[in-house]
């Protein structure tokens, strides 16, 4: 499948700054909902290491989120992502796994301790994420909790904007595990009503069950 990079400013898509916002009135009162990012880390120029992005995307065009919660493609899990993290309570990473003795497409949970031995490099400049998290505790960014959820990838090569066959159909129960996920903190997402429900998708929700790491 040719890949086109999500507009993910338009609406009703949450922005960074909106959480923002809230984070600074919650400072004022403490019963506002937390704040939770989802983020699709990948490249989409790596075939399967682009699954972060792709999965983000068919989100985004299939469901509304709470105002409490935002949608953000990364290209990379590295230093730079740490004013993305300011603020947040909970952060849900869509990411390719690589090497977890799993068949290519297998959707996996893991922490990111779990997760640092398999995690796909995106790029020189990548950093597991585990080193990420320990630099945000040294800045003051304090997390209640980050879930993974993992894709086994089948192919990593260059200059490919296509899926492998298996990761692209594991594409409706990595999304699953992520509503799942959202759900564990006691927030829905809301189909769009203007758009065609995945029966993939609506299986997975009831029967899905991503391997543990």
């Amino acid at each position: 499948m040719m890949y086109s990079p999500p507009d993910l400013s338009a609406q009703p898509v949450n922005t960074l700054d909106d959480l923002r916002e809230r984070f600074e009135s919650r400072k004022e009162d403490s019963s506002l909902d937390e704040l939770i990012l989802i983020m699709g880390a990948g490249n989409i120029i790596m075939g399967d290491e682009g699954i972060g992005p792709v999965a983000l995307d068919y989100l985004h065009k299939r469901y509304d989120f709470p105002d409490n919660v935002a949608l953000l493609d990364v290209a990379t899990t590295g230093i730079s992502m740490l004013p993305n993290l300011e603020g947040m309570d909970h952060l849900i990473i869509i990411d390719a796994a690589n090497d977890s003795g799993h068949p290519p497409g297998t959707v996996i949970f893991y922490t990111p301790e779990d997760l640092a031995n398999q995690q796909v490099m995106h790029s020189a400049h990548d950093q597991r994420l585990t080193d990420v998290l320990f630099a945000a505790q040294l800045t003051g960014i304090e997390l209640k909790s980050v879930v993974v959820v993992g894709v086994q990838v089948q192919t990593l090569e260059h200059f490919v904007l296509e899926l492998s066959e298996p990761v692209q159909a594991a594409i409706p129960i990595a999304c699953a595990a992520t509503l799942h996920c959202l759900s564990e903190l006691g927030y829905t997402a809301t189909a769009k009503s203007d758009v065609e429900p995945d029966p993939i998708l609506l299986d997975a929700l009831e029967n899905y069950a991503p391997e543990d790491s």
